[in-house]
């Protein structure tokens, strides 16, 4: 089929486009679109999985990290891990002066015993929440009728305010296996039932004479726990 162009001067007979032709230009185009769409979901997929591979290798790295520590990380204090609590902070040396001058009012000196009495007298108003004196107290030291252990009453004295005149301190005669210390809250009826630890007893019986408020000084900076061992009775 032929189709005549004019232009006026010069004609020209041009073949007529089949449409099988065009059919398979726009199949070719639908194709190569395809194509193209084909090649950029592969590239996408490859760049999310490459993405998720970059991912999963620097999670192990973070772990490391995190569980490994430098060598300059602060150690940890194994003496606080596995010392024993305390009542209260390290006392001050005018804390210490006073409590002997306190315990030498009573007993005329602060030996190791006489200050361990006190140290009980003064744990049992901090639980009980009480100020000095009052009559809120009762106070039962079972003692061998021996000297220094005997001791541990003025220091109790001392602490609390109680007393044999006042009969809310009282000694009980007992053999030294039987050794302890009752302080009773009248109010409640809750008693607090101390004994000194084996120790301690090693550690200051028989102090000389000379020693005796150096001693008393190092007892009231002790913690309760290397003094006396007490326990609650409802």
């Amino acid at each position: 089929m032929w189709t005549l162009i004019s232009s006026g001067f010069l004609s020209i007979e041009m073949p007529r486009q089949r449409p099988t032709l065009l059919l398979q230009t726009r199949k070719k185009d639908k194709d190569m679109r395809t194509l193209l769409l084909g090649v950029l979901a592969v590239l996408l997929f490859c760049g999310l999985l490459q993405r998720g591979l970059f991912a999963h290798q620097k999670t192990p790295t973070t772990h490391r990290s995190a569980t490994s520590r430098p060598a300059t990380s602060r150690p940890v204090n194994s003496s606080s891990a596995t010392s024993k609590p305390t009542s209260r902070p390290q006392r001050t040396r005018q804390q210490v002066n006073t409590i002997l001058k306190q315990v030498a009012a009573i007993h005329g000196a602060p030996g190791p015993f006489a200050v361990a009495g006190y140290r009980m007298g003064m744990y049992a108003k901090r639980h009980f929440g009480l100020a000095y004196g009052g009559w809120h107290l009762l106070v039962s030291h079972y003692t061998p009728p021996k000297v220094q252990y005997s001791c541990l009453a003025d220091g109790l004295q001392a602490a609390t305010g109680t007393s044999p005149g006042k009969m809310n301190l009282r000694m009980h005669f007992v053999k030294l296996a039987h050794m302890r210390t009752v302080i009773t809250h009248r109010k409640s009826g809750v008693s607090l039932i101390f004994r000194l630890r084996q120790d301690f007893l090693k550690t200051y019986l028989n102090t000389p004479r000379k020693d005796l408020k150096r001693a008393g000084g190092l007892v009231a900076r002790l913690p309760y726990t290397n003094i006396f061992d007490v326990h609650v009775r409802p």
